[in-house]
């Protein structure tokens, strides 16, 4: 016997409450501790690099950033640090050491190494010149940089650099690399460099760390490193937290971790040779590395500073995750008290909420859309997502507002849009499965269409058209979602909302009596 409908109503605000309350202690949950002070110290070292403005990058090897341009930057960064690295020569990267000097900054100077031998020999060359130049300010020649990680040059190969490196340059010669190379080929690197400069990144680990235990990581690691390459000095190269990007596993990026992790490695740390990764957002990397990999910046792309040494750090990402949460569950308690057919100011008010919610989350991708450099491919494919979604969302809402008022709306556009969102998403959910390090967990795109989808499918009793390859295609959403959440982890909180509302995509898509009378006709 069927339940009343009210109380199959209820049931399903009852769900629906709970998962809103579920996700707003996900987004809101305080830090475990305050962040800590660390004003008046300054950070060591931050790795330098000029190619912040759109359309700049190292892969464009004409390209010569102006020798202002790199002195402006200097000068602002010479008032949070005494040092900068830089890891090579082009793109008028060789004027950096001589605009140090004058500014009271050291200098890391850095070859860089790649596969090609001529192109190696006259970096190397040019390196040297200036390690003799600039001998008194010049810390280290560091003599490649992850190349053994990027498999651009075989062990014995790169020795070969650096012990020709090393005979002739006036300052200490060292290799950058992430810490598991260097133990993977210590034998071989050990006797031709008078420092190992490793690569501690606690978000980018096989087994990410959180914020919280991210300093300890770097500290334990580097005691570990020196303990295994002992005597050779261990140096710290490359540390830092993204400010944007995906989760990986319980590791969030965030402005309030990063300044949280800096914080407290300025504090606990103050005694290890490190540098910081990096002086200013790198946009041109977020085709490597994803939204994460183009806000590592102290600094901003356009110069405003992100991180402060002291005081009170807005999370805005956050709270606009909080008030995207509270217009959903504004809209979905409007639905049940406005129920009645005719009502209009019950459609003004579901329209009104719709809106606001869609304009929430449509802020929380756009921040990082912002990230990215205009018109490269990374930022037409992120707004093209979200124009996309946007559509399809402000469809069911109008569609959800026209049904509440009893109007009848126009269907033509609605089942076409639900079946090409569930293709995308399952197409999306396959891709992050297969290869999803660097692909972004934006759930707040999903989540615009989904809300005024799941009041019509449930609180309105709105069925999709009958097609049994659309049931056949949201069981295998479901899946993936199963699957996706279990390899990101209970950690992660965004990858479980993802999951949860790919699960709830996969439900409004199924067509339940079609799927009763496929049981029926087998058994």
């Amino acid at each position: 016997m069927r339940a009343p409908l009210d109380v199959r109503r209820a049931a399903v605000l009852a769900l629906l409450l709970l998962a809103s309350a579920l996700l707003w202690m996900l987004h809101s949950a305080p830090l475990r501790a305050p962040l800590p002070d660390a004003g008046g110290l300054r950070l060591p070292c931050l790795s330098y690099a000029p190619f912040r403005t759109p359309g700049t990058s190292p892969n464009d090897k004409d390209l010569i950033i102006p020798a202002q341009d790199i002195a402006r930057d200097l000068a602002q960064l010479a008032g949070v640090t005494r040092c900068v690295r830089i890891y090579g020569m082009a793109n008028g990267l060789d004027a950096v050491p001589g605009i140090a000097r004058g500014l009271g900054l050291r200098v890391w100077l850095g070859a860089w190494i790649g596969s090609d031998a001529q192109l190696n020999r006259i970096e190397l060359e040019r390196a040297l010149a200036l390690a003799r130049e600039h001998a008194d300010i010049v810390e280290r020649l560091v003599v490649g940089s992850e190349t053994l990680l990027r498999g651009e040059l075989p062990p014995a190969g790169l020795a070969v650099l650096l012990a020709d490196a090393r005979a002739r340059s006036p300052v200490p010669v060292a290799y950058a690399d992430v810490w598991e190379f260097w133990l993977r080929h210590r034998d071989t690197l050990l006797p031709q460099v008078d420092e190992a400069v490793v690569h501690i990144l606690p978000y980018w680990e096989d087994r990410p760390v959180q914020a919280e235990r991210a300093v300890d990581h770097v500290i334990d690691t580097h005691a570990r490193m020196q303990a295994s390459l002992s005597p050779l000095p261990v140096v710290i190269g490359e540390t830092g937290w993204p400010a944007a990007g995906r989760m990986r596993e319980g590791a969030r990026p965030g402005t309030l971790e990063q300044t949280r992790f800096l914080r407290e490695l300025l504090l606990r740390a103050q005694d290890l040779p490190l540098n910081v990764i990096e002086a200013y957002d790198q946009p041109w990397k977020a085709s490597l590395e994803g939204v994460a990999g183009a806000a590592w910046g102290v600094f901003r792309s356009d110069g405003s500073a992100r991180y402060s040494a002291a005081g009170p750090v807005p999370d805005g990402r956050r709270s606009a995750a909080l008030a995207a949460l509270a217009g959903a569950l504004a809209l979905l308690l409007l639905a049940l008290v406005r129920r009645t057919p005719g009502s209009t100011g019950g459609r003004a008010g579901v329209a009104l909420l719709a809106g606001a919610l869609l304009g929430q989350l449509a802020w929380l991708s756009l921040r990082e859309l912002l990230l990215l450099a205009p018109f490269s491919a990374p930022w037409l494919a992120r707004s093209a997502w979200l124009l996309a979604a946007m559509a399809w969302a402000t469809v069911e809402a109008l569609a959800l507002a026209g049904t509440m008022a009893g109007v009848t709306a126009r269907r033509t556009l609605l089942p076409g849009l639900r079946v090409a969102g569930l293709v995308a998403t399952t197409a999306g959910a396959l891709w992050l499965l297969a290869d999803g390090r660097y692909l972004d967990l934006a759930w707040p795109l999903l989540a615009a269409p989904l809300v005024p989808l799941l009041l019509q499918r449930l609180l309105l009793a709105s069925e999709p058209a009958p097609r049994q390859w659309v049931n056949a295609l949201a069981l295998l959403l479901a899946a993936c979602a199963a699957a996706l959440a279990v390899a990101e982890g209970p950690h992660n909180h965004d990858a479980l909302a993802l999951a949860g509302l790919m699960l709830v995509l996969a439900g409004a898509s199924v067509r339940r009596r079609s799927l009763r009378s496929i049981v029926a006709e087998r058994a």
